[in-house]
């Protein structure tokens, strides 16, 4: 397959060879025969590079963030806590929240405990 580039001069649509590989390709399809191309545009480079310069200025100072605790358990633990506060009859204290952020902490630290935080921008 041969690749050819073209240009546009023409407000017509006439597309007229770019490099002279092209126009030697050109040259040798008799007139009238037909030729099927799939037609691409050549990227901006300027702007490539710059978009990729944004990219790494991002990752640069990008820092991960998250937990080990989803914000679902969170409120599934909190859930549970206030479920069985009202089965008891006894109001929400202040020692059964602190309680479920400790429980909440310890599963945090067993479940990172091994967990390096690497940042690779090859990922």
């Amino acid at each position: 397959m041969a690749h050819i580039q073209l240009v546009k001069q023409t407000s017509s649509g006439l597309l007229l060879p770019a490099t002279p590989e092209s126009c030697d390709f050109l040259h040798q399809i008799k007139i009238g025969e037909w030729i099927h191309a799939d037609f691409k545009r050549v990227r901006n480079y300027a702007f490539h590079k710059r978009f990729f310069k944004l990219l790494q200025l991002g990752f640069d100072y990008w820092t991960p963030v998250g937990g080990a605790i989803t914000p679902r358990e969170r409120k599934l633990v909190s859930g549970f806590v206030d479920y069985l506060c009202e089965s008891v009859g006894r109001e929400h204290t202040p020692a059964l929240s602190e309680a479920a952020e400790q429980y909440l902490n310890t599963v945090a630290t067993r479940r990172t405990r091994d967990t390096a935080l690497l940042k690779s921008f090859e990922a």
